[in-house]
């Protein structure tokens, strides 16, 4: 039997106050969309002003929130998560100048721990195993609100929500020991995860973070059904959204010449092999390169045939990638889909996802003594085509 014993949360005083507002000299942050690990991630380190002593003596992990404008209109939450981590805060001076430096994490920095018990998620509903396991991770409820309720436990037939696997006798599927940490089940879960959306019939991958609210989300997410956050130009008379340097990346190095699946079916114990030519690639290539995977877990023709289709559509098209240095945007965020247009290096125009952002804004000297100011973002982002489900 399995006992269950609901989360109880409290409010507690640190032991040392931190102003409730302090004075920031300057900010490195970073935004992550990792379309390989399927996360969202953000980070921010801020340099205070600490003139008056207010950061002093201050010990703890504080609940932080981040704001940011870049002068041309009001300020933006940037970020919401914890002022914690390794080395600390660390409080300098060199007269005339005196700082702290801290790190401000999002949410998922207190994921980064041992859930110390284990658990088993076999047959769960998968949004009442992310539940729990953010739970477990000191994720309040309240920061949920994206995430369906359903009862924890095995689900019964009522359950309206994609369902975990099961494994076999006493070999569970969804087995996690003390060791793992709540971060890297998480990561485990959303691998497996996926939506079919029932008018196209694409399966749609999940992703899972945090948004600059600081609420968590474990969500299948399509680019296509984005809107355009912004376009960089090397044209912008009003400089906001100017390119100012530009790499580009044309890559071939997920290109396939043919593709080979095998699976197993669950009902007949038959192999499904599942095999596509793809001759049209083998010029671009030059020399032949066959993907072939096998994975005991499909399980039905009709599974490994639609992984075949996404599959066809992954290994068909060329990759692209830009970097480009552009002035710092309070509104652009990591994960959406913004539009590039540029004659020399890209030659064209064309729609790409966010995946890093790093943004410095604030003043550039460490000491404040000179008062140059930077404000510059610089964006890393992938062809939208090489991320949209087929």
């Amino acid at each position: 039997m399995t006992v269950r014993i609901p989360a109880v949360w409290g409010s507690g005083w640190p032991w040392y106050e931190m102003p409730y507002r302090p004075r920031v000299m300057h900010v490195h942050e970073v935004q992550v969309f990792d379309d390989i690990g399927r996360r969202m991630a953000a980070s921010a380190s801020v340099r205070i002003n600490n003139r008056w002593g207010d950061m002093s003596g201050v010990f703890g992990n504080f609940s932080a929130t981040l704001t940011a404008s870049n002068g041309a209109g009001w300020a933006v939450q940037r970020l919401r998560g914890v002022l914690a981590g390794s080395p600390g805060l660390q409080v300098s001076r060199q007269d005339p100048a005196r700082y702290a430096e801290g790190v401000i994490h999002d949410p998922s920095y207190k994921l980064r721990r041992p859930l110390g018990q284990e658990i088993i998620l076999d047959g769960w509903c998968i949004y009442s195993a992310v539940r729990l396991l953010m739970e477990i991770g000191q994720i309040h409820p309240d920061f949920l609100v994206n995430i369906p309720w359903y009862p924890y436990g095995p689900a019964g037939y009522d359950c309206p929500y994609p369902i975990l696997g099961r494994g076999t006798g006493l070999s569970p599927r969804f087995r996690f020991m003390p060791d793992a940490t709540v971060m890297g089940v998480l990561s485990d879960l959303v691998q497996d995860a996926g939506c079919v959306d029932p008018i196209t019939g694409v399966s749609v991958p999940y992703f899972w973070g945090f948004d600059r609210w600081g609420q968590a989300h474990f969500e299948p997410f399509d680019p296509r059904g984005l809107p355009v956050a912004t376009w960089y130009t090397d044209t912008d008379l009003t400089g906001l959204h100017r390119i100012e340097e530009i790499q580009v990346i044309n890559s071939i190095e997920d290109l396939r010449t043919e593709i080979t699946f095998q699976g197993h079916d669950a009902l007949t114990n038959e192999l499904l092999n599942l095999h596509v030519p793809l001759p049209a690639d083998l010029a671009t290539a030059g020399f032949n390169y066959p993907w072939f995977e096998r994975n005991s877990r499909w399980s039905s023709e009709e599974y490994v045939g639609r992984l075949m289709g996404s599959a066809v559509n992954a290994a068909s098209l060329p990759g692209q990638l830009v970097r480009m240095l552009v002035p710092f945007d309070p509104n652009v965020f990591a994960g959406q889909l913004v539009g590039v247009r540029e004659r020399q290096a890209l030659g064209g125009s064309g729609l790409f996802v966010i995946t890093s952002l790093e943004s410095r804004y604030g003043l550039m000297d460490a000491t404040g003594r000179h008062g140059e100011q930077e404000c510059h973002s610089i964006v890393t982002a992938r062809a939208a085509e090489s991320l949209m489900p087929a």
